[in-house]
């Protein structure tokens, strides 16, 4: 036995016995999520790889056309916006919409979900919070239907053949999860996400999780602060990511001055700037007062790890009662207004 193994046993032991009042009590979520965080801490005790030798260059260059091969980039459905990203959000990414409360971070994230399932991937949408899995199920239908969101939800004449036709067309699946605010960290959303693969017996394309400064910290990490919580969440979606090699959008809010400015910009990140440090894509919300009035805002590309192109900003179209987004015809350019 290893020296890994070791560690791997004794991290297994402990997270046993400080399960049993989890068992007694039926917290078996508790109980993975525990267990699954003890395997992660002693995975860094394993033998690490020796890495890339560089002067391989045969073998250098062969991993690039398989990892490329094997790379199915996720669009967003916002075509100029996709073309920076090399056709989409790449698996092991994280990407954020981040916006002022009630700009429309939800919607795009609907959106997002519903431009995958229609291209065929599969897709988990977590949300956290306010927003029911009710009302995201009606929102989804809403975008794919195109029945008003408000018909659906009072039950109007005729909308349930729209909805069947849309869900029957729908090319991928779609699973809706709901936790209240605070109530799942991000081993849990994990351990729900592998579970949901292992059960249904499917391959998960994309995650959705709106949003992440809802998400519960571990417990190890609350007397940290504030500002390092939120950081540690996104380190933590980060290797969500990366470990079940799946694109993840998340959102978060801005601070107060975003609200009243026309332009947006990372710093206007709320309470802790490791938000935006750690992920891979960041896609601002800006608006002013005349576009607010038209259903209007610009989608602004403020990082964008691999692709470049920060600053392009492109003019799009919301309506609410569909729960669309469109880009208009107005490409505004790579710097943002």
């Amino acid at each position: 036995m290893g020296l890994g193994d070791v560690y791997k046993r004794q991290a297994l032991y402990v997270a046993l016995v400080e399960s049993a009042d989890d068992w007694s009590s039926g917290r078996y979520d508790s109980i993975l999520a525990r267990i699954q965080q003890a395997m992660d801490d002693s995975a860094q005790y394993v033998t690490p790889a020796l890495g890339m030798d560089y002067q391989d260059v045969k073998t250098r260059i062969r991993s690039y056309m398989e990892a490329r091969k094997a790379t199915h980039n996720i669009p967003t459905g916002i075509p100029l916006i996709d073309q920076r990203l090399r056709g989409g959000i790449e698996p092991g990414n994280l990407g954020i919409v981040m916006a002022p409360s009630g700009r429309g971070k939800t919607l795009s994230l609907v959106n997002f979900g519903a431009a995958a399932v229609v291209s065929g991937y599969n897709v988990a949408h977590i949300t956290i919070g306010d927003v029911p899995e009710l009302v995201v199920g009606q929102r989804y239908d809403a975008r794919l239907s195109g029945v008003p969101a408000n018909a659906i939800a009072k039950g109007a004449s005729g909308f349930v053949k729209h909805v069947i036709r849309a869900t029957k067309n729908a090319k991928g699946r779609l699973w809706i999860k709901e936790y209240t605010a605070h109530a799942a960290n991000v081993v849990e959303i994990q351990t729900y996400l592998k579970r949901l693969q292992e059960t249904c017996s499917v391959k998960i394309d994309l995650v959705i999780i709106d949003y992440a400064d809802l998400i519960r910290v571990a417990q190890n990490n609350r007397e940290a602060g504030r500002y390092r919580e939120l950081g540690d969440v996104i380190i933590g979606l980060r290797s969500l990511a990366g470990e079940l090699r799946v694109p993840v959008w998340t959102a978060s809010q801005t601070g107060r001055p975003a609200y009243k400015s026309k332009n947006i910009g990372l710093s206007d990140i709320w309470e802790s700037i490791e938000k935006v440090q750690h992920s891979d894509i960041v896609i601002g919300m800006a608006q002013h007062e005349s576009e607010r009035k038209n259903g209007r805002f610009r989608f602004v590309l403020l990082k964008n790890r691999l692709g470049g192109h920060e600053g392009f900003s492109v003019s799009m179209q919301a309506n609410m009662e569909t729960q669309t987004i469109a880009q208009t015809q107005n490409q505004i350019g790579e710097d943002a207004p």
